[in-house]
């Protein structure tokens, strides 16, 4: 029993997903050939497929993360006549 659910876990850094297809919102949009978990487009509180979260507390200190960096992005050049 371990051996075929294992086969479909996805372990991530804010949360475990274990992969259905049939209800994945990871696939929303994706070509219909696709059967694999799309990790960066995961809705952990809205997909069954994912396990339940780690602590807010991990939650939190990524969004702290993510803020810091697009702080810290140089903004896009603006196009030039090239389109």
């Amino acid at each position: 029993m371990l051996k075929s659910e294992a086969a479909n876990l996805h372990p991530a850094l804010l949360n475990d997903c274990f992969f259905d297809p049939a209800v994945a919102k990871c696939l929303r949009g994706a070509p219909t050939t696709s059967a694999t978990a799309r990790t960066n487009r995961c809705e952990p509180f809205r997909c069954t497929n994912a396990s339940s979260p780690p602590s807010t507390a991990l939650w939190q200190d990524e969004h702290a993360r993510v803020d810091e960096l697009l702080k810290a992005a140089r903004a896009m050049p603006q196009p030039s006549g090239w389109c």
